[in-house]
C-alpha cells in the first residue's frame, strides 16, 4: 500500500521540487494550503508523515501538528537556519523531526522514509515513543528479528522486557509460530528442569502422563525466559 504524504504549501520553492522528489520515490501525496480546511484535509487523506514546508508558527501549521501528534503520525517541519527560536518551539508543539533550509529533497526523501518505517515499527510493536532510548529500542528490534539467534534483553523490572521479546517475534519470520513466556522466578527449583524440557510417564514418583516441556511447545517459535538470572547455577 502507497504511503500517503501530506506536503503544506507554505513555501512553493520548497514544496513543488520535494513534492517531485517524493512522487518520484513512489510515495504518494496531496497538499495543503493555508486557505484550505486543514483540518478536513487532514481526515480526508489519513496521512502517515506531515511534512511542514513553511510557516511552521502560524496556525494552520499549529493546527496540523497537533492533529498529526493526537493521530501518532510524525511531522517533518522545514526551518530556515537563522530560526532556531521556531525550531524549539516547533519541537515542543509535538513535531518529530527538524531539517534546514535550504533543503537537498534527496535528502527529505531519505528521512521521510526513515520517519514513516519508525511509525510503522511503533504501531506493529506497541512501542511508542520519540526518545532517544525508544528510538535505540526499535532499531535494536529491527535488527535482530532477522536473525535465529538467542537475544538478552536487558531492563528494570516493569520496563517492557517481554513486550521488546514478543516484537521481536512478530517482526521475524517465526510470527505465526509459538510464543511462550516463562517466568522463571515463579517456577520453583524442584520443578525447573520439569517445566522447562518436559518429562515422561513414570519418569519420577507422581508423573502419570508425559507432559511437553516450554522448550518443546515453543518449537519452531520463541521461548521468552523471563527473569533467567533467577534461575540456579
Amino acid at each position: 500500500m502507497p504511503v500517503q504524504i501530506l506536503l503544506t504549501l507554505d513555501d512553493l520553492e520548497s514544496a513543488v521540487p520535494l513534492n517531485a522528489a517524493l512522487e518520484s520515490a513512489g510515495y504518494t501525496t496531496a497538499m495543503v494550503s493555508a486557505m484550505d480546511d486543514v483540518r478536513a484535509v487532514f481526515r480526508r487523506e489519513g496521512p502517515e508523515l506531515l511534512i511542514l514546508t513553511g510557516a511552521v508558527h502560524e496556525s494552520p501549521a499549529i493546527t496540523l501538528i497537533a492533529m498529526a501528534r493526537e493521530a501518532e503520525v510524525s511531522t517533518l517541519a522545514l526551518i530556515e537556519p537563522t530560526d532556531s527560536e521556531r525550531t524549539e518551539r516547533v519541537l515542543r508543539l509535538g513535531a518529530t523531526e527538524v531539517m534546514t533550509k535550504p533543503i537537498v529533497p534527496d535528502d527529505v526523501v531519505l528521512t521521510a522514509g526513515q520517519l514513516v518505517e519508525r511509525r510503522r515499527l511503533q504501531l506493529r510493536t506497541g512501542i511508542i515513543g520519540e526518545s532517544a532510548g525508544v528510538q535505540e529500542v526499535l532499531v535494536k528490534i529491527a535488527q535482530m528479528a532477522p536473525v535465529s539467534s538467542t537475544v538478552l534483553v536487558q531492563g528494570e523490572s516493569g520496563t517492557g522486557k517481554e513486550l521488546v521479546a514478543r516484537a521481536i517475534h512478530d517482526l521475524s519470520p517465526r510470527v505465526g509460530k509459538p510464543f511462550v513466556a516463562v517466568d522463571c522466578a515463579a517456577i520453583p527449583d524442584t520443578l525447573l528442569e520439569s517445566e522447562l524440557f518436559g518429562h515422561e510417564k513414570g519418569a519420577f514418583t507422581g508423573a502419570a502422563e508425559r507432559r511437553l516441556g516450554r522448550f518443546e511447545l515453543a518449537d519452531t517459535g520463541t521461548i521468552f525466559l523471563d527473569e533467567i538470572g533467577d534461575i540456579p547455577a
